[in-house]
């Protein structure tokens, strides 16, 4: 199909070459070629090759080449080659390649190549440069450029600098630059400090 405004229902896999407005649901996977706006489920997978607007659900993958706004629920792992704004929730993972506003949950990793503003919330780890917002996992938090908010974890907080933000960790919080705010843990690290470090050893 060259282009689809309404509904597509295939048993196998439904392919449009062009763009997608209305319902694509396929029993394997959902392929729009250039921007899918509305709703596509597919048993395995749902790719974009543009955006994605609207809501992808799919067992396993849900991929949009551009922006993807709106919900990504899949079982394995969503991708946005642009931007996730809005709720992204994998099994395993979520990755944006450039920015987040909203929300990433998965049970291993997110990861966002940019400015991340909203919440990341992990079993494992969490990843993102400019954090506005909250990081929440088991293990670890990355913020490799600035954080202005929350990382909470278990074992490590790590951030290149931080703005008005709290690290509370069960092991360690590193702060690699200027600490402005607080930090929260056995053993605190900063670069240099303006605020407050609490733990049984804390190295400036």
């Amino acid at each position: 199909i060259y282009q689809l405004k309404g509904i597509g229902i295939n048993a196998v896999s439904s392919v449009v070459q062009n763009d997608m407005t209305g319902f694509q649901i396929s029993g394997l996977a959902s392929i729009t070629g250039c921007h899918a706006s509305g709703f596509q489920l597919g048993g395995i997978a749902n790719v974009a090759g543009g955006n994605a607007n609207g809501i992808m659900l799919s067992g396993l993958m849900n991929v949009a080449g551009g922006k993807a706004n709106g919900i990504q629920i899949s079982g394995l792992g969503n991708i946005a080659g642009k931007s996730q704004n809005g709720v992204a929730i994998g099994g395993l993972m979520n990755v944006s390649a450039e920015k987040l506003n909203g929300a990433q949950v998965s049970t291993l990793l997110n990861i966002s190549g940019g400015k991340a503003k909203g919440a990341q919330v992990s079993a494992i780890g969490n990843v993102g440069v400019n954090v506005n917002g909250m990081q929440f996992s088991a293990i670890s938090n990355i913020a490799a450029g600035e954080i202005r908010g929350l990382q909470l974890c278990g074992a490590v907080n790590i951030a290149v600098k931080t703005e008005n933000a709290l690290q509370f960790s069960g092991l360690t919080n590193v702060c690699q630059g200027k600490l402005r705010g607080v930090q929260f843990a056995p053993g605190n690290y900063a670069g240099e400090v303006s605020g407050a470090q609490i733990g049984l050893l804390n190295l400036c």
